[in-house]
């Protein structure tokens, strides 16, 4: 995706779009938009042959925006990241229909990790990036995790259990994501501990 995305900015910088000292932001941006753009039509494909759009749909309206101010595990090259990002939206929303747990423990359970996911996720935005952003990052995730629970309520009030387990399973893929930053920047930061010198 490092190559069409160098062919896009190249191409708006020779005809002056924009400036070529912002080279690596665009490219960043594009590289970006395409990987993320390609992730979502094979999900949406494959959602759609496995007959769960509407689940697939909802795993990813609390996925995508949490995503952004969580600063979760990133993998290191786009066919992971494809392969691991697809089976998550996909796959996943099959095995949470099986959740076994009433409405009320969904609730709880999702509030609880709401909780646990926001303060985790501020140790990643720390590590992460600079005290504005950290701010920035923290007043967004809770905005979004409000809107989340809410519309977890709503779900319950018009008894659609299924999407309840699908807001819950996000949320646990979300806070899986976050763990495993925490342990990665756990593990380069041990080396400076042990050896100070």
């Amino acid at each position: 995706m490092a190559f069409l995305a160098d062919k896009i900015t190249n191409y708006l910088i020779a005809r002056g779009v924009i400036a070529e000292e912002d080279y690596s932001i665009y490219h960043y941006g594009f590289q970006t938009g395409i990987e993320l753009f390609i992730c979502l039509f094979a999900g949406t494909i494959i959602a759609c042959i496995l007959n769960i759009f509407f689940e697939f749909i909802v795993v990813l309206s609390v996925l995508l925006p949490l995503r952004a101010y969580i600063c979760g595990i990133h993998m290191k090259s786009f066919i992971s990241c494809f392969f691991c990002s697809v089976v998550l939206v996909t796959c996943g929303p099959l095995l949470a229909r099986n959740i076994m747990l009433s409405k009320l423990c969904i609730i709880l359970v999702c509030i609880g990790i709401a909780v646990v996911l926001d303060r985790l996720a501020f140790i990643t935005t720390k590590y992460q990036s600079d005290s504005e952003e950290v701010v920035f990052f923290a007043r967004q995730r809770k905005r979004i995790l409000v809107c989340i629970l809410l519309i977890l309520v709503l779900f319950s009030i018009f008894d659609a259990k299924g999407l309840m387990k699908q807001v819950l399973y996000a949320l646990v893929v979300a806070l899986v994501s976050v763990m495993a930053e925490l342990v990665l920047i756990k593990q380069k930061d041990a080396p400076e501990i042990s050896n100070p010198g």
